[in-house]
């Protein structure tokens, strides 16, 4: 093949040898954070997030099959009040209350 077909042709090339021929797009942010997630957007341990969560001094998380996840917007409109704990936090109304089954 000449070398004038693969200066036009990049993005086949890079198929045939496995990379991908331009960067991808990066992926939208999560609309629940995991615990995880949640550790590395507030640069805490893993550890200190279950505390935080276990005292009550973050946002009521929604139980997705085993998981705890928390939306973001809600963490974003939390920091953005200054951090109350979860009783506060849901006295203001902003929080989501509490379901009681039936």
């Amino acid at each position: 093949m000449p070398v004038e077909t693969l200066r036009i042709m990049p993005d086949a090339v890079a198929e045939l040898i496995g990379e991908p021929a331009t960067a991808a797009e990066p992926l939208p942010p999560a609309l629940m954070l995991t615990a995880d997630d949640l550790a590395r957007e507030l640069r805490a341990s893993i550890k200190t997030i279950r505390r935080m969560d276990a005292a009550g001094r973050l946002p009521r998380a929604v139980k997705i099959g085993h998981g705890k996840r928390w939306p973001r917007e809600t963490i974003i409109a939390w920091l953005r009040a200054g951090a109350p704990d979860r009783k506060a936090w849901e006295a203001f109304g902003d929080g989501p209350a509490r379901r009681r089954r039936v």
